[in-house]
């Protein structure tokens, strides 16, 4: 399925295959035809390298590799095999797209959103994130995210993502309250997503975490006002 081109020393074709036609939209005779003029960029002829990336005059992205024909140590030629990889560039561009979205997402939220490994250990962590801490990421990518976690609450949190772990459940939400700058405790309410690896194993979590601080001293008020009103009636 590979185009194959067969050129004497100086580049020009004198044999090919029906894929290399079909590559190259050449039909009938190909006749004094150098190779260089298949491709948009400048295809260098006596390049050594074993094999390269370019693109093709008829918009296709293909890899050569290029092996020379010599009798003695005289050059006759060059035998070139072209593969169309078209659709995996275009597949890593989108690639390369999608992940620079998710980045400009990530970066530009007003969650602080991180990921851990399996063991809480920190492994990205995005500026709100690094704001509200008061250290840098250095230093965050250095911690594990049960030390962040008042020690009478600690337990309870490794217990809530362990379970989510063991059960390999995909989404799960938990509220806590956490360390940030200065050692100032907030409560957070954070979606925790489990990440697997290629073979379906858990590797680590993904959350987005959000400042509930407010709604929690309004929940406790309210709680307070309504137990003080219940032991005055």
């Amino acid at each position: 399925s590979d185009a194959v081109l067969i050129t004497n020393k100086d580049g020009i074709i004198i044999n090919l295959n029906n894929a290399a036609r079909n590559l190259f939209n050449l039909t009938g005779s190909v006749v004094d035809k150098n190779v260089a003029e298949l491709f948009y960029t400048d295809y260098n002829f006596f390049l050594k390298k074993d094999n390269i990336e370019t693109k093709t005059k008829t918009d296709y992205y293909v890899s050569v590799s290029q092996n020379a024909i010599t009798r003695s140590n005289l050059s006759l030629g060059n035998i070139l095999v072209i593969r169309n990889i078209t659709e995996y560039k275009k597949a890593e561009q989108a690639l390369q797209e999608s992940e620079e979205r998710y980045r400009m997402l990530v970066e530009n939220s007003t969650d602080m959103i991180y990921k851990t490994d399996k063991h809480g250990n920190y492994t990205f962590v995005n500026q709100v994130f690094i704001k509200n801490s008061g250290l840098t990421e250095a230093e965050n990518l250095k911690m594990n995210c049960f030390d962040k976690v008042p020690e009478e609450y600690r337990n309870d949190v490794i217990k809530f993502y362990k379970t989510q772990l063991d059960n390999k459940q995909s989404v799960a939400y938990y509220e806590l309250p956490c360390y940030t700058a200065k050692n100032k405790i907030i409560w957070v309410g954070q979606f925790s997503s489990l990440e697997l690896d290629d073979f379906g194993n858990p590797k680590g979590y993904s959350v987005t975490a959000r400042d509930i601080t407010e709604r929690i001293k309004t929940e406790n008020k309210l709680k307070s006002s309504q137990s003080s009103l219940a032991e005055a009636q």
